[in-house]
């Protein structure tokens, strides 16, 4: 039996894998294709499509009055995406570069994100307000990013060749990769709940680090993907459009539609860490223009202490 679940977690890495490459690869083509910077696809579209796992749990688990798996995995899923992820990809694909307007505008729109879902789960209860202010700032701080941001490096002599076909089909394929990624990061989330359970652990500590983790593997391929073609816009966008994303819109969707209670004593540490890595994560991006693999080994560094709060 375990092996069939470990057989399955491989088939949904590998089917995240493709998907995410196809995504970048076809975001590419279209932002180039409407003069739209790959910046603002990675913020608008991929993040959202990457996002899909959180925002579906979220609704699923507040319906059944899970709180603490709908909050646990928004803030896991911040938290591996702003340090591990981000380290993984420096140490596997090299340095991630970034001009520091952006880093500051769109890094600056998730570190609020995140403070803001911090400051809601600390009342301990998410009511239809508090999912409502968390949905509007998402729609301000991505109006703010797009308007603010500036064109991103890593967009020239990019092949076209698949617009031959006409935009709509490469905006199919894209649906398509991006429904891929979604299904791949779904599989992957339950065989990992299903082998987490067996350890007897909270709720939200199972959400928070093994769902918040399996739900980043989406970023991660994405992301890889992206530093492959020196892709920095979508790269960027991707990175922390998501954290933007989660922190606000996959956090507060359930809750708009299915108020429910979380717990309270073991969120608000977890909640206030990722705040922390948050700003050390933007203040050294944006300082050096750049995230190398010296600086992800400290991010990485930053998420395994994060284990800490197991103790």
């Amino acid at each position: 039996m375990v092996l069939v679940d470990v057989a399955i977690l491989v088939a949904g890495l590998v089917l995240i894998y493709y998907s995410s490459e196809k995504s970048v690869e076809y975001s590419t083509h279209i932002a180039t294709h409407l003069k739209v910077p790959p910046l603002i696809i990675g913020v608008v579209l991929v993040s959202v499509g990457t996002d899909m796992p959180e925002i579906a749990n979220s609704i699923f688990s507040s319906y059944t009055g899970h709180g603490d798996i709908n909050v646990g995995n928004a803030l896991g899923s911040c938290l591996a995406q702003i340090s591990l992820v981000l380290g993984l990809v420096t140490i596997i694909g090299g340095t991630v570069k970034g001009t520091r307007r952006n880093v500051l505008v769109l890094g600056g729109a998730a570190t609020i994100a995140v403070a803001m879902a911090a400051v809601v789960v600390l009342d301990g209860n998410l009511d239809q307000a508090d999912a409502a202010m968390l949905v509007l700032t998402y729609i301000v701080l991505l109006a703010a990013t797009t308007k603010l941001s500036c064109k991103e490096c890593g967009t020239k002599n990019i092949d076209l060749s698949h617009l031959k076909n006409g935009l709509p089909k490469t905006l199919a394929l894209l649906v398509a990769s991006l429904i891929g990624v979604v299904i791949g990061a779904i599989v992957i989330v339950e065989t990992v709940i299903k082998l987490s359970t067996m350890v007897g652990m909270p709720e939200y500590f199972i959400s928070f680090f093994a769902i918040g983790l399996g739900t980043s593997l989406p970023e991660l391929s994405v992301e890889l993907a992206a530093l492959r073609k020196r892709n920095y816009g979508i790269l960027l966008g991707d990175l922390m459009g998501s954290n933007l994303t989660d922190a606000t819109l996959a956090l507060g969707i359930g809750p708009l539609l299915f108020p429910t209670e979380i717990s309270q004593g073991i969120i608000e540490p977890v909640a206030l860490y990722v705040v922390f890595v948050s700003i050390v994560t933007v203040s050294i991006f944006a300082w050096r223009e750049k995230i190398d693999k010296k600086a992800g080994i400290l991010l990485i560094s930053l998420y395994l202490l994060s284990y800490l709060f197991l103790l």
